[in-house]
């Protein structure tokens, strides 16, 4: 792909990321808060569509054939841990989530219930670890002719961070400092960081179809 092509996709790309976060911004500016309460709660459109995108993800992982085999699955894998996690599928299966500490010190959790929640947390860690190798191969291995697939990668990685940050913004302020913000502070963190969670498979998705024109282009 052209480096003039690549620009214009990158181009458009941040134009359209721009355009859906303002529109985010604008709803917690100007609309009444319980509207965008309830827009980015748990009963919302954003929560309720995250998990959907994510297994779309995985469907279109395990549909692109220019990818390899072992690689697919994993992804699309680690695609449905994600939808699954949307859907608190960790906070249901036990009293409280089992990819948290807390979970391991209460001394209500029966042994059984920690030995499990803790042998599918190493699964799912294992998972996560297998494609972050692969990544990192493939960038070393690639180098300079990393294409435009990888950048929608790397750009989900920057903001799944930014998305945690904004998710214990709130509650750290006010555990470690003692600052409470305003509720209406409290609803813009709260809308940005669900806005730019929602972009998380939908970049990713991006990046699966990328991928395939990318590789089925004449070099």
């Amino acid at each position: 792909m052209s480096f003039s092509k690549t620009a214009h996709i990158l181009f458009i790309s941040f134009l359209l990321i721009a355009l859906y976060l303002g529109i985010c911004i604008h709803t917690a500016l100007n609309a009444p808060i319980p509207v965008t309460q309830y827009l980015f709660s748990e009963s919302g459109a954003f929560e309720v569509m995250s998990p959907w995108l994510w297994y779309l993800l995985a469907v279109l992982c395990l549909l692109n054939v220019e990818i390899k085999p072992d690689t697919r699955v994993f992804a699309a894998l680690a695609a449905v841990l994600l939808g699954l996690r949307e859907m608190d599928f960790h906070k249901r299966l036990f009293d409280i989530s089992f990819i948290k500490t807390n979970f391991y010190r209460s001394a209500e959790i029966p042994l059984m219930d920690k030995l499990l929640g803790f042998i599918l947390l190493l699964g799912i860690i294992f998972v996560f670890l297998v494609l972050a190798k692969k990544l990192v191969q493939t960038v070393r291995s690639m180098k300079d002719s990393l294409n435009i697939a990888h950048f929608f990668i790397f750009l989900t990685i920057a903001c799944g961070g930014l998305s945690k940050v904004l998710d214990r913004t709130t509650s750290t302020l006010k555990e470690e400092f003692g600052i409470e913000l305003l509720k209406h502070s409290q609803v813009m963190i709260m809308t940005i960081e669900e806005g730019v969670e929602m972009l998380l498979p939908i970049l990713l998705i991006v990046a699966v179809l990328s991928y395939r024109r990318v590789l089925n282009q004449p070099h």
